[in-house]
This record gives structure tokens, C-alpha cells and sequence, in this order.
């Protein structure tokens, strides 16, 4: 039998019973493997992914942009850390630097997690 969990999507009520193992197919789950891999060139604050992620090509983006862009940003950043793909250290400035979990340590991780 396999196991269920809740769903907080970011629009709507909460979702019940959606499959451990159910898997979106969206733009995110792209986004997410990119900020891994951004993250395997070294630690970055979450502004320095954002602009990496969003920001090609020497665009602007607007103030309301920026802000979205950032809070899916960290949202991702924190999605990742919960799965143990990455983490973050503040060396005592109050500035997270986010960094990748070596690749044998997150799969262990992820796996005594349940998440794989």
C-alpha cells in the first residue's frame, strides 16, 4: 500500500491523500535541479541564485518580479534543505550561504527520509 501525504499548494486549500511517491511534472522541479547545480559551483546567498536562476541575458526585472523571484527562490532553497540536498550556514553574519550536500550524504539523506 503506499503511503499519502498533504499537499500545501500556494494557491488553494491544502491537498489530502496525494501519493508519497506522486511526482509533478512542472517548470519547478526543473528549477530545482538548476539551483542544485548552481549550488555545486560553491556557497550563494539566496539573492545570488535567485539572480542566476532568473535574471539571463542582463534583464531587469521589476520590484514586484524581483520579489516573487525571490520568494520562489527561497522557497526552493528550503524545499531542497528539507530533503537534505543542500544546506546552509550563516558563519554568524545573519547572511545564509547555501551550499550542495555532497551527492552520496543527500541520497542517504533523502532515502532515510523517505523521499526517494
Amino acid at each position: 500500500m503506499r503511503s499519502a501525504h498533504l499537499v500545501q499548494p500556494a494557491h488553494g486549500g491544502a491537498l489530502a491523500g496525494i501519493p508519497k511517491d506522486f511526482e509533478l511534472v512542472v517548470p519547478g522541479a526543473r528549477k530545482l535541479g538548476r539551483i542544485r547545480d548552481l549550488l555545486e559551483d560553491g556557497p550563494s546567498t539566496a539573492y545570488d541564485v535567485m539572480t542566476r536562476l532568473w535574471l539571463r541575458g542582463g534583464q531587469d526585472l521589476d520590484l514586484g518580479a524581483t520579489r516573487l523571484a525571490m520568494t520562489e527562490t527561497v522557497a526552493y532553497l528550503r524545499h531542497l534543505a528539507a530533503a537534505g540536498l543542500v544546506t546552509w550556514d550563516d558563519n554568524g553574519t545573519g547572511v545564509r550561504r547555501w551550499r550542495a550536500v555532497d551527492r552520496d550524504a543527500a541520497e542517504k539523506s533523502t532515502t532515510d527520509k523517505g523521499l526517494t
